[in-house]
């Protein structure tokens, strides 16, 4: 009986229970055409990348919480990179990037999201301690970054959270 009565009151209090997500907010962004869960105030950035057809410029949104960093950004592609470049070309340039500064390619899976080419791969830092997850895609004229860098110690913990802020990018329609 008295197991009984702990288990109904563990499944009481569980029942009770929101998951963290559920307080997070949804960021339309319509410049990009798409939208993204997270857990709270995003600040926004660029970061430019060089070609040999000219700069491409991402605005960023990042957030850092509770110790892991949540990006997501977009570039508009100009005419004579979308040309000048395969998809291929244009998903491995941000790898390109990375292993320039020193990250180590643990895995990649060339895929699709939402109908779109893209490319997931997870990267560990420099330093040893940090796991980056990347997400590229391309859609409509546009590159999508998501990234996720979280310490490899609470991979697993912090794992349902950094994949319901992947999971929750949603692209819109329309051309760039």
């Amino acid at each position: 009986m008295k197991n009984a009565v702990l288990l109904c009151l563990g499944l009481t209090l569980l029942a009770g229970c929101t998951h963290p997500t559920e307080t997070w907010s949804r960021y339309d962004f319509s410049e990009g055409r798409y939208s993204i869960i997270a857990p709270g105030t995003m600040r926004e950035s660029t970061i430019t990348y060089p070609t040999i057809h000219g700069e491409i410029i991402y605005s960023l949104n990042n957030i850092e919480f509770a110790g892991v960093l949540y990006s997501v950004g977009h570039a508009r592609l100009p005419d004579a990179v979308m040309n000048g470049f395969s998809k291929d070309d244009l998903l491995g340039m941000q790898m390109i990037f990375l292993a320039q500064e020193g990250y180590t390619q643990v895995d990649a899976i060339d895929t699709s999201w939402q109908g779109h080419p893209a490319l997931f791969s997870d990267w560990d830092a420099p330093n040893e301690r940090d796991r980056l997850i990347l997400r590229s895609i391309y859609a409509n004229g546009f590159l999508y970054r998501l990234l996720v860098a979280v310490e490899k110690d609470s991979l697993e913990i912090e794992r349902p959270y950094f994949e319901a802020f992947l999971d929750s990018f949603e692209i819109g329609s329309g051309q760039g």
